[in-house]
This record gives structure tokens, sequence and C-alpha cells, in this order.
């Protein structure tokens, strides 16, 4: 009779079966913690821990627990803390090297939990994200124009004054037409001449020559004389019309001169004066570094979570992108796995269902995420999130939606809505900046965030509105009065909103940020800012004033020896024209009138 059963073969099965049970139960759990410490640690760039994991086959499934993720910025602090992961898993589709998770449960979810020791690495990149961000918010750092007058003195003292420079350069011109005119003058028929022509005519008068021909010769010379005489009038005239021209000319600059210091107040006014235009925008310059450096974290936590929707593809991948069989011709020795077209495809890695709950000092916030997977384009359904608490320490309520679809991998838009309802605030810092340093020291907000990324273009708007406001300033005692004035305003400040829009890429975005803050500051000061640049244009007047009192006064010194040089002109003139009036006399010597 055969033996059906061969007991040495069933006895070295067994032995075999109860040797590799017993290693995996006793090596297994220990691999896939490790595995997991080791591959998160590499992602994460910081150290992530994990205190067991838990591997079944039976059903197929996998519980992780205590798993502790450093905060590559802050090594000394976890930038998340899970109590406990938990999953089954398709058995069937695992064959297939498919790990489809129906539900997963994440417990005890927990943000910025401080280390016992330090989950730094060794490696050390060329620059961290945290230097990145910083870069990038420091265009939005807060720059308070000074509230007070500045000091007259040194104003003038780093301004040139175009009202100075122009005395000075009108001062040289004027100086160097008198120069040109006196040796023009010079060149001129003179006193000297004139006497001359005086004493022909006189001659004339007293000829006595008989006869016609004496008659007639002493009307030819009579014309000559008259000739003579035109003509150095006429030299005397024509300069003496360029001369008025001149003169003109620089009576008209003299005159822009003397308005040239109020133009400089002007000028230096508008521009060291503090302006109620000034503080439109307050709001913007005070909170937007602020708002910047939580916008770069939340985007550091986007790419940070953007592997669990997005395959990270080699480059051959993304020039590739084809679908059907990848054909390669292997090397010699060596397998190649070839991926063929499924009728009803699936992910490598999914998780239908997350099922999660976090804790935070306010309490618990539980939520659900669907379809967890890197190969959104084969699954074909985005990635969907909802999470929300209520009746919370010391808030009324929060809610947090949002979808990021990754299904085009070239076109990918992620949406996130956020409601927080009666979130009560102690000792919140609004704004770091030594010129005007704030503090949220009580008050109850309502938050309403919409944001969308597409590609790497964002655009989002937030909106938060305050009440029970109770605002502190860290203005000290030694500000003047107008930043005294800005610290009072704010204690009375009792609500407040702010709107922010956010547009750009992620490397370079715009911050439009507008508050009740701006209205009320420009109305409040604008007052006090009316006499303090009053006060400012008396103090430029006087001073500017004096700095040009002694040019001017040597302006009108030199002006008026210009005025001399036209007076010498007009002089000669009047001697010619007597002399000539003298000589157009009918009458000629001896009594004699001439026929004609």
């Amino acid at each position: 009779m055969k033996k059906w059963i061969r007991w040495k073969g069933l006895a070295a099965f067994v032995v075999v079966t109860a040797v590799v049970s017993l290693l995996w139960f006793l090596l297994i759990d220990g691999f896939v913690e490790r595995m997991i410490e080791r591959t998160g640690t590499r992602l994460n760039g910081a150290r992530v821990e994990l205190d067991d994991a838990d591997l079944t086959l039976f059903p197929a499934g996998l519980t992780l627990t205590g798993l502790h993720v450093t905060n590559p910025d802050k090594p000394m602090s976890n930038a998340v803390e899970i109590k406990q992961i938990a999953f089954t898993m398709d058995g069937l589709n695992l064959l297939r090297r498919k790990v489809i998770v129906d539900e997963m449960t994440v417990e005890g979810i927990r943000l910025n939990t401080p280390r016992k020791r330090s989950g730094a690495i060794a490696r050390r990149p060329s620059i961290t994200e945290s230097a990145v961000r910083k870069a990038v918010c420091e265009e939005f750092e807060f720059s308070l124009p000074s509230f007070e007058i500045p000091d007259v003195k040194d104003i003038l003292k780093s301004e040139n004054l175009p009202s100075l420079q122009a005395v000075e350069s009108l001062r040289t011109d004027i100086r160097s037409e008198q120069e040109g005119w006196k040796k023009r003058l010079n060149d001129l028929p003179g006193k000297a001449v004139f006497e001359k022509h005086k004493r022909r005519l006189e001659k004339l008068k007293a000829g006595k020559s008989g006869g016609i021909g004496g008659i007639l010769g002493a009307s030819g010379e009579l014309l000559s004389f008259q000739k003579e005489v035109k003509r150095d009038l006429d030299r005397i005239r024509s300069a003496q019309k360029e001369f008025n021209e001149v003169s003109s000319s620089l009576r008209k600059r003299v005159d822009q001169a003397k308005k040239g210091p109020l133009e400089d107040v002007r000028r230096l006014k508008e521009k060291y004066a503090l302006t109620p235009r000034g503080l439109e925008n307050i709001s913007s310059q005070l909170f937007s570094a602020k708002l910047c450096g939580w916008l770069q974290n939340s985007l550091a936590w986007h790419e940070k979570l953007k592997p669990a929707v997005e395959r990270i593809r080699t480059g051959e991948e993304k020039e590739r992108g084809e679908e059907g069989p990848e054909v390669v011709r292997p090397i010699r020795s060596k397998g190649v796995d070839v991926r063929f077209k499924e009728y009803a495809p699936l992910p490598d890695f999914l998780v239908r269902l997350a099922s999660a709950s976090a804790n935070f000092s306010f309490g618990t916030v539980e939520g659900k995420i669907i379809n967890i997977t890197p190969d959104q384009d084969t699954l074909g359904i985005p990635l969907t999130f909802a999470f929300a608490g209520d009746n919370l320490k010391g808030l009324k309520s929060i809610k947090l939606t949002g979808t990021l679809n990754h299904i085009e991998p070239a076109d990918t838009k992620d949406d996130v809505h956020l409601r927080i309802g009666g979130y009560r605030l102690e000792n919140i810092p609004l704004s770091d900046s030594a010129a005007l340093p704030l503090t949220l020291q009580e008050g109850v907000a309502d938050i309403k965030v919409d944001a969308r990324m597409t590609g790497d273009r964002i655009k989002a708007r937030v909106e938060v509105g305050f009440g029970q406001v109770k605002l502190a300033s860290g203005i000290g005692e030694e500000a003047g009065t107008v930043a005294k004035t800005v610290a009072s305003l704010l204690s009375d400040i009792r609500k407040l909103t702010i709107t922010a829009d956010v547009s750009g890429t992620l490397n370079k975005y715009d911050i439009k940020l507008s508050s009740d803050l701006d209205r009320i500051l420009k109305n409040a000061l604008g007052g006090v800012i009316k006499k303090q640049t009053a006060l400012l244009e008396k103090r430029l007047t006087k001073e500017i004033t004096g700095k040009l009192a002694g040019p001017m006064k040597g302006l009108n010194t030199d002006l008026g020896g210009l005025s001399g040089i036209g007076g010498e002109l007009a002089g000669r003139l009047n001697m010619g024209s007597e002399l000539l009036k003298g000589g157009q006399k009918k009458g000629l010597p001896g009594g004699i009138k001439l026929p004609f």
C-alpha cells in the first residue's frame, strides 16, 4: 500500500514554515519600522521616528504607532506627531503590487510639539527653506517714516537750494554784462565827442562868410555836421535798445530769483513733512511682512504634501508622456518591467478614505480625506478633504475644505477654503516692526480664507474681522507728539477689519492689504500733521530767507550798477539830440535866410 503522506517531507515543511513564521513575527515589524524611518528621514530632510510598526497578513494590514516627523527648520520640535495610523489593504491587489487601502484611520495628530533631542541630520543643504522664505518676505519689511519734524538745519546741510544757486548765477551774469557794457561805452560816442561837435556848431554859427558862395558853403558844413551827429546818435540808440533788452531779461530773472525761496520751501516741505497721504496704506506696510511669513509656511506645507498627490517623475517620463506599454531593450542578463495598459486601471498606491483627528490646544478637529494617491492621472479623480470642529475651547467653529486636482500634471488646480468663527485671541503680535510694534492683547476673530493655486500661480483672499479688540503699541515715552497720538488711537480701537489679496507666482507674488486702520489714522492725525507741516514750513522759510538775504542784497547792488550804464547811455543820447536840434535852426550866419 502506497503512503499518501511522506512524513519526513511534511516534517521538513512544517519546520521550514515554523522557522519562516517565527522570523516573520520576530523581524518583519522591525524591518518595516526601519524602512519607514529611513525613507521618511530622506524625504523630510530631518529625522522621522516611529515607536512601533505592526504588519499583519490575515487580513493584510499595517498599524503604525508614535510617528514623529521633525521640523527641518526647527530641529527641536516636531512638525507633525501622530499617535496611531491603522489600515488594511486589498490582498488581491497586493499580489499585483498595488497597495489599495479602502479605509485608513489616523488618530492623535498634533502639530509643533517639542522634542527631547534634536532631529537634525548630518546633511547640510546650501540654502534652507526658511532662508528662502525670509528672503522673499524681506521686501515686505515695514519702515515707518519719522513722525517728528526733522531739524531744518540738518535738512539744509544735505539739500541743495536751487534759489541760492540761481542768485549766484544771476550775480555772475550781471557782473559780466556790467563789465561788457563798460567796455562798450568806451567805444561809443561820449561827452568828448559831443563837446567837439558842440564847438564845431558854435563855430558854424559865428562864421561870417559873404556872398552866395559863403552861404552855400556854410549850408554844406551844417549838413555834414548833422549827418555826423545822427550817425553817432544811431549808434547810441542801437546800443541802448540792446541794453534795454539785456536789462529787461536780467530784471525778469531777478523777479524769479525773489520767488525761488518760496519754491524751495514748498519742495522741501513736501519731501520732509508727514502728510495724511503717507498713512493711506500703513496697514499694508504694517501687516504684509507677518502675512508673508504665514503664507510662506503654508506654501512650504503644500510642497511637503505634494508627493501624496503627484508622483515625482523622471525626465524621461515627463518627455515621454504616452500611454501603452513601454518597450525597452533589456540589458543582457537583466530583466525589465513592462507595464501594459489596464482595462480598469488602478494606481500603485491608493487610500480611498482616510479618517483623521487632530488635537489642538482649543480641542479636536476631525475630518476625512478621500482618494490619496500620487497617480491621480491614472485614477481620474482628485483628492478632496474636509475637516470641522464645533464648540471648541475659545473657538466657536472651524471648517477646512479643499480639492487637490492633479489629474492633468501640466495643469494642476488646488483649492483651499478655511472658515474660523469666534476665535478668541490673546497676546498675538500683529507687527514686529521696531518703528511701530503692535500686539493684539485681546480680541475675537472671524477668519475667511479662499485660495487657489493653478500650476505655480497663486490667487488668494484673506478676510479677518476683529471684535472686542484691545491693541497695545510698543511706542515708548521718549516718542514724539505724533507717535504718541498713534499709540493713543490704537488703544481706542475696538473693531478692526483686515483684507488681503495675494496674486502672482510661488517665488514672486504681490500682497495688497487694507484695513480700517488706514482710515482711522488718516482722519485722526490730519489736524496734528497739518500743525506739524505749518511749523516745518515756518522754520524752512526763516532759514532759507536768512541764507539768501546777503546774496539778494548783493544782487540788488549789482543790478543798480547796471542801471548806471543805462543812465549814461540816456545822457549821451540827450546830449546828441540837443546838438542836433541846435544844428537844425533855419537861420545862417549873418542873418541870411536860405531861399529853400
